[in-house]
């Protein structure tokens, strides 16, 4: 009995070892693709600060 609890308890910790590196691997995953979705939203927020600019440039324009 006490061996198949040893043994139990092994196996156990292996799969806690396990999942700990899965858990590591997705939050790398994660945080690559945070930092990327971040970079994609500050282009096109600059891409959108552009456009507003020069639209309220041509309005300008428009008023003279």
């Amino acid at each position: 009995m006490r061996n198949h609890l040893l043994t139990r308890i092994e196996m156990l910790e292996d799969d806690v070892d396990r999942l700990t590196q899965e858990n590591m691997e997705y939050a790398k995953d994660l945080y690559i693709m945070e930092r990327s979705i971040d970079d994609r939203i500050d282009i096109l927020i600059a891409e959108l600060t552009k456009v507003n600019w020069h639209e309220g440039q041509e309005s300008r324009k428009e008023d003279y």
